[in-house]
């Protein structure tokens, strides 16, 4: 008997039931998002809180949640990293990979608050309050692509008392990036927990860096000063507690909402990045120092 064609045909299969390293990568990716929606869930029913009643409502969303039939929750981890992939890709039509851009982060330490306040932190109030900011830094026309983020921040000895710390990651031409960098730094105040209110960095690694800038995780910073006195920080993930107030806050928005645009507008799936309009003659006499800036005005120091 010719058993040729057996063997190959078992060779084949066995062949062809052993996954490959790439689909095992993309598998891992899918099911993390999924992953940290059922610690959520474990999180919200089983974590003791004045705020029972809602935590279980918020669990039982975010249980209910499928493909088909989508919670649109920005608790929702699932959702929320669809909104991401879907405004990575928008954001192609705005910024093209090929430019020169820089990734930059603000930590306003004005919009800081204490643990169990997170839920008075209101999206509408921290977007009017980065609006003024940039207003007041003549730096409004700059187009600017970002996203509101949270952190839990703590010192391991207890040098300054633990705080939540709204921040503002974007990304800006390079072009921009001097101009944006020397006009907002006179405006931002050192503390003792926010030791760089404000960071750039140029985009060598185009999906890396933007994934970053619109993460929809929260994680927590814990600083420490090392054998040799320096000042450190490493991350870690929130305690349960922490991840219920998280929680609660985030379950009254929608992931589009922590979206933060200037000078650029959305038409349907495309981003459009607006020209500054020309002033009349009028317009720049009343407003002087937005027609002549000067670099060296940014470096005064605040009163």
């Amino acid at each position: 008997m010719d058993f040729s064609t057996n063997t190959n045909t078992s060779q084949h299969q066995h062949r062809s039931a052993k996954p490959s390293t790439r689909n095992t990568v993309k598998n891992k990716k899918r099911a993390a998002p999924e992953a940290q929606r059922q610690a959520c869930i474990t999180s919200l029913r089983f974590t003791r809180t004045h705020s029972k009643p809602k935590c279980s409502e918020i669990a039982d969303v975010l249980d209910g949640c499928t493909t088909r039939d989508p919670c649109h929750s920005a608790a929702c981890s699932v959702c929320s990293k669809a909104t991401q992939k879907r405004g990575l890709v928008q954001l192609t039509t705005a910024f093209s990979p090929d430019e020169d851009l820089v990734m930059i982060t603000i930590i306003d330490a004005r919009l800081q608050c204490d643990p169990g306040e997170l839920p008075s932190i209101k999206l509408k109030s921290v977007r009017r309050h980065f609006q003024r900011l940039f207003t007041q830094a003549l730096c409004s026309d700059i187009p600017l692509w970002g996203y509101i983020g949270v952190s839990y921040n703590e010192h391991i000895a207890n040098e300054w008392k633990p705080r939540w710390a709204v921040e503002l990651h974007g990304v800006v031409r390079a072009n921009h990036a001097e101009r944006l960098k020397a006009q907002l730094r006179p405006l931002l105040e050192r503390t003792e927990s926010v030791k760089r209110p404000l960071r750039c960095d140029p985009i060598r690694n185009w999906k890396r860096q933007t994934s970053y800038v619109s993460k929809p995780y929260v994680g927590r910073r814990v600083s420490y000063r090392s054998e040799c006195g320096d000042k450190r920080t490493w991350k870690t993930a929130l305690k349960a507690t922490h991840l219920v107030e998280f929680l609660l806050w985030a379950s009254d928005y929608q992931p589009d909402d922590r979206h933060f645009m200037m000078a650029i507008r959305r038409y349907g799936n495309r981003l459009n990045v607006l020209v500054p309009a020309r002033l009349s003659s009028s317009q720049l006499a009343k407003r002087p120092q937005e027609a002549a800036w000067k670099p060296e005005e940014a470096h005064k120091t605040r009163r």
